[in-house]
């Protein structure tokens, strides 16, 4: 049973590579901390679509 403080938890782990990505992206920091937020918010939006069996990094 997947519960949302695990789903939040691998998110939060995923923080740090999710912002080095995002400056890759973008090369601007500000940009990458709103790309990171627009994520972030989007995956959380879409929670219940992410079933366990998933890579979760892949998945996000």
């Amino acid at each position: 049973m997947k519960t949302k403080n695990s789903f939040e938890n691998k998110l939060l782990s995923l923080q740090d590579n999710m912002l080095n990505f995002a400056l890759t992206l973008t090369a601007d920091r500000e940009e990458a901390k709103d790309l990171l937020q627009e994520t972030t918010l989007r995956v959380l939006d879409n929670r219940e679509k992410y079933y366990e069996n998933v890579n979760f990094k892949g998945w996000v």
